[in-house]
């Protein structure tokens, strides 16, 4: 009877892919690190949009003024309370400073929303890195619509969260109804800073009453349906 022969792999072989494992991560995040501060240099040195004019203002005159009492405002209030928030945080000193700074916050939020929820689907680190540079470099993103302090960009992370989150938990047996909340919570909050961000809502409403396709109706209701809405009415109670 023959004997079966065994390949050994050298030490060094076995170093490199050690090092290849770490280099990947390593060499993605500072990958990651030049595009954000590529991204921050961007949207600091971006012209002046006349858009920026409204949604970097009411800062200012909050909270003596009400943004629709007081002043003419015909936008949902989320990004002008963020705004605000970040001109108090920053000593009050620069209007567009503070809304551009808080469009760089959503910029990281984006980045780390969607790289935990390609390596959380998909397994694969260089999956993962591969969205996130995707994201990073979209050029429909790295114009005025993602520079500028308005709303535009702003809802994006918040709906990519809630729907990867909601997908996240209906692909498990028994979904976590506390994911589910968290879900609805970002998909309101993402209405909230943008009216036209609701449609991200309907797609989540109706799959809810579908998956996961394993759990009963009388389930579904119970660990994801009121869930969902109950996360959706938390994020939506300070405009209502």
């Amino acid at each position: 009877m023959a004997a079966t022969e065994t390949t050994t792999l050298p030490p060094e072989a076995d170093t490199a892919r050690a090092l290849g494992h770490r280099g990947l991560p390593i060499a993605g995040g500072a990958l990651a690190a030049i595009l954000l501060f590529a991204i921050f240099g961007r949207i600091m040195g971006f012209e002046l949009g006349r858009d920026e004019m409204l949604y970097a203002t009411p800062p200012g005159f909050l909270p003596e003024l009400t943004l629709y009492e007081d002043v003419f405002y015909n936008h949902v209030p989320y990004s002008a309370w963020a705004f605000r928030g970040t001109f108090a945080l920053t000593g009050g000193e620069n209007l567009l400073f503070a809304g551009r700074l808080t469009v760089f916050a959503a910029w990281l939020l984006m980045a780390g929303t969607v790289t935990w929820l390609a390596l959380r689907l998909s397994g694969s680190a260089v999956l993962a890195l591969f969205a996130l540079i995707a994201i990073l470099c979209n050029d429909l993103l790295l114009g005025g619509a993602g520079m500028s302090a308005t709303n535009n960009f702003l809802p994006l992370p918040f709906a990519m969260l809630g729907l990867g989150l909601f997908l996240l938990t209906v692909l498990e047996e028994r979904p976590r109804p506390g994911l589910v909340v968290l879900a609805g919570l970002s998909l309101s909050l993402a209405a909230g800073l943008k009216a036209s961000a609701i449609v991200f809502t309907p797609v989540a409403a109706i799959a809810a009453f579908l998956l996961p396709a394993g759990l009963s109706f009388a389930g579904r209701l119970r660990r994801v349906v009121l869930p969902l809405a109950a996360g959706g009415v938390i994020g939506a109670l300070p405009v209502l």
